[in-house]
């Protein structure tokens, strides 16, 4: 809910589960930058939650995000099939937010999402190429292998540049 962690002081409960350091810190700095977008983000769906009739919300979610989820062309090749995949799919999507400098995935990982930048710069790298990787930017996925096959192995490092 939205009364989640409110502080530093509150990550007390991942110290005393070993959470590693790195997560930990992850988890720091993603509270502190990005504080102000996740209350907003919060109230909104408490209020889809909580306020709004059910019809209403998937109206939104798809207002929200076929837009965008059709950008991604095995989507729409699958929405061929039957255009009720791409109503039902945008109910199922969540928005994250991720602090500048945080890993949002690491090589090797298994894939359990597609990604869509919907603001900033993703930098991506792969341990065992030395072919650069250009940035991912607005409007462009990443890590869609996920929708295809259970279990696949994320094939680079994702992380946020701003």
């Amino acid at each position: 809910g939205c009364n989640g962690l409110r502080s530093v002081q509150d990550l007390d409960y991942l110290k005393a589960r070993a959470v590693s350091a790195e997560t930990y810190l992850q988890v720091v700095h993603l509270l502190r930058t990005t504080r102000g977008m996740w209350k907003a983000q919060c109230r909104f769906r408490k209020v889809m939650e909580n306020e709004l009739p059910s019809e209403l919300r998937r109206s939104i979610m798809e207002e929200m995000w076929v837009p965008k989820l059709m950008t991604l062309g095995l989507i729409v090749h699958v929405a061929s099939w039957d255009d009720r995949v791409i109503s039902e799919l945008a109910q199922l999507v969540s928005e994250d937010m991720y602090a500048p400098q945080s890993v949002m995935f690491k090589q090797g990982e298994v894939a359990t999402a597609a990604f869509l930048v919907l603001q900033g710069v993703v930098a991506v790298m792969n341990t065992t190429s030395d072919a650069p990787i250009p940035p991912f930017t607005a409007g462009m996925w990443l890590s869609e292998k996920s929708l295809v096959g259970l279990g696949l192995r994320r094939s680079s490092t994702g992380f946020t540049r701003t």
